[in-house]
């Protein structure tokens, strides 16, 4: 029996929220309880359809497209940077830390697609405008103090927070409020 086109649509929308998870194909092919045959023809169309939607979208609806599934990434750190500050563990600093580093760069990457796609304008404003079109004393200030955190870190070392010891309560710099 044919399937009609609200069944093969609902299809490929579970095969493409399936392989966006992470499922293999046997794991597809247990989900949907389908053959080989159908995930391969699945596959294939949204495969075509995919490619037929980037070919024939400009750089901006492209761009869109990227921006909200990076929105998506970073709803999903937003998430764990809260579990992780309920969380009183060194552990749970250290993934909080890890998850605000993700959602920055992830904010970055799109911002860095956006100019790669022309949707976001690469030049500096114009010298008439409000913005500095360079401000090169911030510029040396960011180096002189990378260079700065590179010699601390060669000269003390680099540890991992969540192998230092609990802070004692009697330390003068300890938040006796912020622990309850």
């Amino acid at each position: 029996m044919a399937k009609s086109d609200a069944e093969i649509r609902r299809q490929l929308a579970d095969v493409r929220a399936l392989i966006g998870s992470g499922a293999t194909d046997y794991e597809i092919l247990a989900d949907l309880n389908i053959t080989l045959q159908t995930l391969s023809k699945l596959k294939q169309r949204m495969f075509s359809d995919e490619l037929d939607q980037v070919q024939n979208e400009t750089a901006a609806e492209n761009w869109v497209r990227y921006h909200l599934r990076m929105e998506q990434n970073i709803a999903d750190l937003n998430s764990v940077i809260v579990d992780a500050k309920a969380i009183e563990q060194a552990s749970a600093l250290t993934a909080r830390v890890g998850a605000i580093k993700a959602k920055a760069e992830l904010i970055d990457r799109v911002f860095e697609k956006g100019q790669q796609l022309g949707v976001i304008p690469t030049v500096a404003p114009d010298v008439g405008s409000d913005y500095p079109t360079e401000i090169p004393s911030l510029r040396s200030l960011v180096a002189e103090k990378t260079a700065l955190m590179a010699e601390m870190a060669k000269q003390y070392g680099v540890r991992d927070y969540s192998t230092l010891p609990e802070i004692p309560e009697e330390d003068l710099y300890f938040d006796d409020e912020a622990k309850h």
